[in-house]
């Protein structure tokens, strides 16, 4: 202290922090109305293009989300990211890979074949448990143990399901 007036601290990080928590909720916010844009596929009839329309908007709405998560990321380095923010990059990482995997936009899931074909009803799984494990892992109010369990699980090709079938 200084002539009675207390030094700033200068705090890049805690504002960086602020910035990127604001940028993930939009993130957030983004994916849950593409996923929530589903729900109505009940009700369109027997109409398969809309229906496939519909999903394949949403998978490029979360793949493309997914892919700006980690992009927005990049070149920050782990000391620098709070805990939870380190690991919704993580879930985001994964949702990228598991989209590589099971692509419902690829060539041999067309519109004729999306309820039985095993790469829609996968997505439609990865996508609601992507976003449980992405607000999860960012709400303030998750207990540190139960974030990295909930990356981990999320992380980890298979877990997921058993862990809550337990």
């Amino acid at each position: 202290m200084k002539n009675g007036k207390a030094k700033a601290k200068n705090r890049p990080i805690a504002h960086s922090t602020y910035i990127l928590e604001g940028i993930l909720a939009e993130h957030l916010t983004q994916c849950a109305l593409a996923v929530e844009a589903m729900d109505p596929i009940h009700f369109l009839g027997e109409d398969p293009k809309l229906r496939f329309d519909v999903v394949q908007g949403t998978a490029i709405i979360l793949g493309e989300t997914a892919q700006a998560i980690v992009r927005d990321f990049h070149g920050m380095q782990d000391a620098t990211l709070r805990p939870k923010h380190r690991c919704v990059r993580d879930i985001a990482a994964a949702m990228v890979g598991r989209m590589m995997m099971n692509n419902p936009l690829a060539s041999d899931a067309d519109q004729d074949s999306y309820k039985s074909h095993p790469s829609w009803v996968r997505w439609v799984m990865d996508a609601t448990e992507f976003l449980q494990a992405f607000h999860q892992a960012l709400h303030e109010d998750t207990p540190a143990d139960q974030r990295e369990t909930v990356t981990a699980l999320f992380c980890s090709p298979g877990k997921w399901g058993d862990a809550e079938e337990e």
